[in-house]
């Protein structure tokens, strides 16, 4: 599960290793050239030397106030860590319980799926997703939203999107995003076999407040 951006003029791809069980990034110029390989410090996102023997993915890379950070996980802590790309060193800059963030108790079961990109003065945008259990729901279903630039914290979320109401996906796992002046460019996938972009009017996005 690639995530990518373009920071300092070379793509910053953050995936996991199968083998670690844990995300590194790899670099790449944008010639598409291989440039290297960074592993994220273990150390610095468990806060030990102990490291679980669980599976680590869907970290989602960004870039703010020029600097690289990377939205690790949602529910339930909402954490945000500074990454130094030379060497994989982190700093925790956000860490805060879900339960604070989001009133919604289905909420607190989202996980990321996008990297933030801005979406105007005070906020960023991301994409999350969640698994659902129910039998005719989408396996996966995303919501979009806002994060104020200055705390890195959420501040308004969308209800759950559903990207092709005639057809019935039980996989609809929004991918990436791009913000233009009026629209945005949503990339989803459906049923792991069919990758769609679709531009949706901002004035047609309704946010909640979280």
């Amino acid at each position: 599960d690639p995530r990518i951006i373009i920071y300092n003029d070379q793509y910053v791809v953050s995936s996991t290793d199968l083998e670690k069980r844990f995300p590194v990034i790899t670099i790449w110029d944008l010639n598409y050239n291989f440039v290297k390989l960074v592993d994220y410090s273990k150390s610095d996102y468990y806060g030990s030397l102990y490291f679980p023997n669980q599976m680590e993915k869907n970290w989602c890379p960004f870039e703010h106030l020029g600097r690289l950070y990377v939205h690790t996980d949602t529910c339930p802590i909402w954490r945000v860590l500074e990454v130094e790309l030379d060497t994989g060193k982190m700093r925790k800059e956000v860490e805060i319980n879900s339960s604070v963030l989001f009133q919604d108790e289905a909420a607190l079961y989202l996980r990321c799926s996008t990297s933030w990109k801005v979406y105007d003065d005070m906020h960023y945008i991301c994409g999350l997703h969640t698994k659902s259990k129910r039998r005719l729901a989408p396996s996966f279903y995303s919501v979009l939203v806002l994060i104020d630039r200055t705390t890195l914290l959420p501040v308004q979320i969308t209800d759950v999107l559903c990207f092709e109401p005639k057809q019935h996906h039980r996989i609809q796992f929004l991918s990436g995003l791009e913000v233009e002046p009026w629209h945005i460019v949503l990339a989803y996938g459906l049923s792991d076999c069919e990758v769609v972009l679709r531009r949706v009017p901002k004035r047609k996005l309704k946010f909640n407040l979280i």
